[in-house]
């Protein structure tokens, strides 16, 4: 009976184990999405404000209330993709180069792409 009882928990253990890995899974998966919207989204901001500054340029239009209302939404926007790619960072054990954004090991002195010198944490 105490071997059943042993094999009982180790398969019960190793299923809890395949549980939380899935979780993990899904929970970057998750967090991937959602970056990939916000950038969508922050990339149709900037195609907005191109326009608008088009149509000022060729119809002599004041967009500037607009602009100035899309260019803040920009802004949150860009804080939010920064908050999720620092997320999905620490639970990937990497970090990003603050000058070109390139995926960099956490810790990294130099950006192995643009060689900019990083940030340590302390």
């Amino acid at each position: 009976m105490e071997l059943w009882d042993d094999i009982s928990k180790k398969v019960g253990d190793a299923a809890n184990a395949v549980g939380r890995g899935a979780e993990k899974l899904t929970d970057m998966a998750k967090l991937k999405y959602t970056l990939t919207v916000r950038q969508g989204k922050l990339e149709k901001i900037f195609e907005s404000i191109g326009r608008l500054r088009y149509d000022e340029i060729v119809n002599s239009a004041d967009n500037t209330e607009v602009v100035s209302e899309l260019i803040s939404d920009a802004e949150s926007v860009k804080a939010e993709i920064a908050e999720l790619r620092e997320r999905l960072d620490e639970r990937t054990g990497s970090a990003h180069c603050a000058k070109c954004g390139a995926k960099i090991p956490r810790g990294a002195a130099f950006c192995p792409s643009c060689g900019e010198k990083q940030q340590t944490e302390e």
